[in-house]
């Protein structure tokens, strides 16, 4: 066997890599992404309070807001569709 070198480890394909460049986050993004999550985790419990917490009439017309019909919003929330026509009405 050839004497080996400094540089070869006898293993295929065991050469190092020094001409890619390791790459870092950058800071800004970082901080952006940090925002966004943190954003994200504070305001998640005060839409699913407002969800819970939003009456039977608010409800309707957020429904009928999105062009529901006043059948489908009363399937929907199983009330009756006099209800719902009060409830818009209002």
């Amino acid at each position: 066997m050839a004497d080996q070198g400094v540089g070869d480890h006898g293993g295929i394909g065991c050469r190092m890599r020094t001409s890619r460049k390791t790459r870092h986050p950058n800071p800004k993004t970082m901080t952006a992404t940090t925002i966004a999550l943190l954003l994200a985790l504070l305001l998640l419990p005060l839409l699913v309070l407002l969800w819970a917490t939003e009456s039977t009439e608010q409800r309707t017309k957020r429904l009928a807001s999105y062009g529901w019909s006043q059948r489908r919003i009363a399937d929907h929330l199983h009330i009756t569709r006099y209800r719902v026509r009060v409830a818009l009405a209002s």
